[in-house]
């Protein structure tokens, strides 16, 4: 069950690029995975899994020695759930997946038993099993579920009191059964619970997967689900509300594996609050044996005080060109709607000077304004550019409007550019599409004089648009600024040569 072998450059997701160099590997099917944590390397926050997330919280989790003995529970009965503790060498643990972050690797490698609940029969029943007591030390725990096949149930998973849990949860659906499972968080409110839930569906059969996250200070609930057998059915669901200082988290994983499987993805949250934190990430690969996959995805935020951020990343990998349906979230400049998306209540959005209100939906949402385009925006005054003709600079917003470190997109004349205040306060104006794909440069990462771009790392520099680093090789165009009175001004005809 466990990996004995001493992890390579590729299992940890690097291969050689045609030049020599080194870039990360991007599909999700490709990431290093192993049961055993020494095999990974210590978190620093940059990592893909783990750049969203505050680390230092929860290092003990991540780091340190776990108590693996078993968790105090409490649950009801039903007739067709049985509940029992197995060994770790037991045949069924194992049989939904492989930790793929150390934090489900740590909680692998130390947990002494695991719960398993059984469900079986086809009259539907439901069971509680609550966890009213982890306690303040870091512990490890693992639990596994499985539906018979045929079978019909809930089980619900939930969390009350302190706790400093990571966990595994394994969830086998049997052929032809429907299982319900809902994972809700209510803990005190500075516990942190790091959990990897990993389900696989077999033929004809359905999981409807629900995750609610409440209370806890950190709280990071990340399913993955393998549609595994033909006619696999996933229906995955998540509400959350973080509020000040709270960090929700969810990294949903659906694998479509074989024929005419299907999935719904549906996460919907609220923030309110100094610091409330929520991150939504929805990685969806159809593999090349996944014809005619029905596939959706979609995540919503609704920010209710300023203060508050919601990120909110679609990925989507397509391995097979026979798909039946697909519908995933396409990332949109701010003022746009899509799938997915952070808005404020009606009475607190802003006005732009067309009249029309804005709703911010961006995977860098926040609090502040939505991103102006050419309709909204003011024109400033007309100039001549090098063939002689009449353009004209475009007050986009104020220089205070920017953030330290905060890129922003806005669009002039059907021109996207990215602007970009850096560390310094200096304003720069590049190009806002990543030459390497059609990425939108704003949702990326400022770092000291450079821009980069979320989905596959390239670096381009303010200064020159040139990229630092693969796999873009082509750079992109640098505008003017202008500040006058208080406000950045950018003549979309006007690129600095460099």
């Amino acid at each position: 069950m466990q990996s004995t072998a001493m992890p390579t450059a590729d299992q940890h997701g690097f291969r050689p690029h045609s030049d020599g160099s080194v870039v990360p590997v991007q599909t999700r099917s490709e990431r290093f995975r192993s049961t055993d944590v020494s095999e990974f390397a210590p978190i620093t926050g940059r990592e893909h899994e783990w750049k969203y997330s505050p680390v230092a919280a929860f290092a003990d989790l991540t780091s340190g020695e776990l108590d693996g003995s078993r968790v105090a529970v409490e649950q009801t009965s039903a007739d067709g759930v049985a509940t029992t503790w197995i060994p770790r060498d037991d045949a069924r643990i194992g049989r939904a997946g492989t930790p793929e972050d150390r934090a489900s690797a740590a909680a692998w490698s130390a947990f002494d038993e695991a719960l398993l609940v059984e469900v079986a029969g086809e009259e539907a029943k439901t069971v509680t099993i609550t966890r009213p007591a982890v306690g303040v030390a870091p512990r490890g725990a693992h639990t596994v579920i499985e539906a018979a096949p045929n079978s019909r149930g809930m089980v619900v998973l939930r969390g009350t009191g302190d706790a400093r849990l990571t966990e595994n949860v394994e969830i086998v659906v049997g052929e032809g059964a429907n299982l319900t499972v809902v994972s809700l968080q209510e803990w005190s409110d500075e516990s942190v619970h790091l959990a990897s839930h990993f389900a696989r569906i077999g033929r004809d059969a359905k999981l409807k997967h629900i995750v609610v996250s409440l209370g806890g200070k950190v709280v990071r609930v990340n399913p993955s689900t393998h549609l595994a057998e033909q006619g696999g059915d996933i229906e995955a669901y998540g509400m959350y509300f973080s509020d000040a200082g709270q960090h929700l988290e969810q990294q949903v994983f659906v694998h479509h594996d074989a024929p005419h499987t299907r999935s719904r993805v549906t996460y919907k949250g609220a923030l309110q609050g100094e610091g409330a934190r929520s991150v939504w990430i929805g990685d969806v690969l159809i593999g090349n044996a996944a014809t005619g996959t029905d596939s959706y995805e979609q995540n919503r935020n609704l920010v209710l005080t300023d203060g508050t951020r919601a990120d909110s990343v679609p990925n989507l990998e397509i391995e097979t060109g026979d798909i039946e349906e697909l519908a995933t979230p396409r990332r949109r400049a701010a003022s746009t709607t899509s799938s997915c998306s952070t808005s404020r209540p009606a009475a607190s959005r802003r006005t732009r000077p067309d009249g029309s209100s804005s709703t911010a939906s961006s995977r860098r949402s926040s609090s502040r304004s939505a991103t102006p385009n050419s309709r909204g925006a003011s024109r400033w005054r007309s100039k001549q550019n090098s063939r002689g003709a009449d353009v004209a600079s475009t007050r986009v917003f104020g220089v205070d409007d920017l953030a330290v470190n905060e890129a922003r997109k806005v669009v002039l004349d059907g021109v996207p550019i990215a602007v970009v205040k850096d560390a310094a306060g200096e304003i720069f104006a590049i190009g806002d599409t990543c030459t390497h794909g059609d990425i939108s440069l704003s949702e990326g990462f400022v770092e000291d004089d450079t821009l980069e771009c979320w989905a596959h790392g390239s670096k381009f520099s303010l200064t020159t648009g040139k990229p630092l680093t693969l796999p873009a090789y082509e750079p992109v165009p640098v505008y003017a600024i202008e500040i006058v009175d208080g406000g950045v001004f950018i003549d979309p005809a006007v690129t600095i040569a460099v």
